[in-house]
């Protein structure tokens, strides 16, 4: 089995937790898209902030109404 490169923790429809992150490759109030080790994560919402960006960590707030692995 091949060790997950990422993890994502989903609190609620308020935020969500990801580690494992690369790169911010964009960001706006609707989606912010991620590079991660292996492909990318799409978060959509409304209203989305991000909170926290450090040591490969990303914490986002806002309305979330869909994440996509890519």
């Amino acid at each position: 089995p091949v060790a997950p490169t990422y993890r994502a923790v989903i609190i609620g429809d308020g935020a969500i937790y990801i580690e494992g992150v690369k790169e911010i490759m964009c960001f706006g109030d609707d989606e912010i898209l991620l590079r991660l080790k292996r492909g990318e994560l799409s978060i959509k919402g409304k209203g989305l902030s991000i909170k926290k960006y450090c040591a490969e960590d990303v914490a986002v707030c806002g309305i979330i109404t869909g994440v996509i692995r890519r």
